[in-house]
């Protein structure tokens, strides 16, 4: 499975955390996938890019924040979100071909920021993705 949008790559780390890499294509893989909404993903996006999260999430977060990588993957989701929404629901919104060719400089980017980011780092983040602090 080739990945080439950051917020399908961040779902299939996080059902490759909860059900298993070996258990791509499984009914339960397709769950685990399927069942993080964009809005969660967004407020983890807005919280991560914070230099300092609030006290409800800096216990979860590696040496007390998340180093610039995963800060810029939670940047580049939240624009692709938007832009993507505006994209789908406003009729006004005109996508011109270098801002289609800005989209996904910023999409290759955030996937080679989240390779690149600590294991420690992706993994806190899964984790509070699929598992959000009360």
């Amino acid at each position: 499975m080739r990945i080439t949008r950051p917020y399908h790559a961040v779902l299939s780390a996080a059902a490759d955390e909860a059900v298993g890499k070996r258990r791509r294509g499984t009914d339960h893989y397709r769950l685990a996938y399927r069942s993080i909404d964009h809005r969660a993903m967004r407020e983890l996006c807005q919280t991560v890019r914070l230099r300092t999260p609030s006290q409800k999430y800096r216990t979860h977060i590696p040496g007390g924040g998340f180093g610039q990588s995963i800060r810029d993957v939670a940047e580049s989701v939240l624009i692709l979100q938007r832009d993507r929404n505006l994209a789908d629901y406003d009729p006004a919104y005109d996508v011109d071909e270098e801002a289609a060719e800005t989209a996904v400089l910023r999409a290759r980017k955030a996937l080679a920021d989240w390779a690149s980011a600590p294991a420690t780092e992706r993994e806190a983040f899964l984790h509070l993705l699929l598992f959000p602090p009360r």
